[in-house]
């Protein structure tokens, strides 16, 4: 009895820190894709050139990635009662949003490496290729969790899939689809080592002292730093079945903060970028009341703003 409240009083802490902590991230990371997203649109300089189309899909998976998560989530939490096939098309939404993140990352690496080892036939190929590789990339993304819901649904009958279960399972723990998901990490994991290691040996070739390519090294450091944070605690979730309370929560950190800081790391580090970004003006009124604001605006005469961003270091 004692293991059995043990064991449930961990699943509700477990499950009540992946909601708050899904939910910071999706704050956070809606706030700054927004702003990176919407500079992009306005800008064409900026919306037509790859490298941003495909930012803008990875911050469209972070945050809706995290948004299934408060959802999926909370109703583990708040221990819901839905149909089964419910909890499974969310978990497979959220899960198809997770490949999307790792496979515009693997498309963000193999596009600077083309950029810079083929710079001349970059733009005939790029060009040419990615209304195809997006399309191609959405049905990676989607093929390994819809055939596990199919399949797993063809063993079960109408009636478990339509009952009601707090718990809110999900279709994927099997092996086989474990395994599936290792063997797709690996492969991108191993384009993108690939991929930096290229530009490395490009930037190597040109020259050892030259500033851009001291900066160059520096954005593969932080870039791989980023990946790595999100590609090993993955392979730890999926390779253990049983883990530790402790080592599932601490991945789960790991990974959902390198997750949030994207935006930054892809998005306003970048000087280009950066420099087009607009001042968000802080209305008086989300600081104070309106009666306060009204006795400031007569007093100093005008509205406070301040800047989201400085113009301090290019990218880098």
């Amino acid at each position: 009895m004692n293991i059995s409240n043990s064991t449930d009083d961990k699943h509700n802490t477990e499950e009540t820190m992946k909601t708050y902590v899904h939910l910071l991230a999706f704050i956070f990371t809606f706030v700054f894709s927004y702003c990176i997203m919407r500079t992009i649109r306005k800008e064409a300089a900026l919306r037509n050139q790859v490298r941003y189309i495909l930012l803008c899909h990875h911050l469209i998976c972070v945050v809706a990635f995290f948004g299934v998560g408060i959802l999926f989530h909370g109703l583990r939490m708040f221990r819901v009662a839905v149909p089964r096939i419910v909890c499974w098309i969310i978990f497979d939404i959220q899960v198809t949003l997770g490949r999307g993140i790792i496979l515009t990352l693997t498309l963000m690496a193999l596009n600077t490496c083309l950029s810079v080892c083929a710079p001349l036939r970059y733009l005939s190929i790029i060009h040419s290729l990615k209304g195809k590789v997006i399309i191609i990339t959405w049905i990676l993304a989607t093929l390994n969790p819809v055939w596990s819901t199919i399949q797993a649904s063809c063993t079960v009958q109408l009636t478990y899939l339509t009952e009601r279960d707090p718990t809110c399972p999900t279709a994927l723990h099997g092996t086989d689809s474990r395994i599936a998901a290792i063997v797709f990490l690996s492969l991108l994991s191993l384009l993108i080592i690939f991929s930096y290691c290229l530009i490395y040996r490009e930037g190597k070739r040109a020259g050892h002292f030259s500033r851009s390519n001291i900066r160059g090294r520096k954005t593969i450091l932080i870039h791989s730093l980023q990946m790595s944070l999100h590609i090993i605690p993955t392979f730890i979730i999926l390779a253990t079945v049983r883990k530790p309370f402790e080592v599932k929560l601490l991945s789960f950190l790991v990974f959902s903060v390198a997750q949030a800081l994207s935006p930054i790391v892809f998005g306003l580090r970048s000087k280009e970028l950066k420099s087009k970004l607009p001042e968000i003006k802080l209305s008086c009124r989300w600081i104070c009341g309106l009666k306060n604001c009204n006795k400031i605006m007569d007093t100093e005469g005008n509205q406070p703003s301040v800047s989201v961003l400085n113009d301090s270091e290019s990218y880098e």
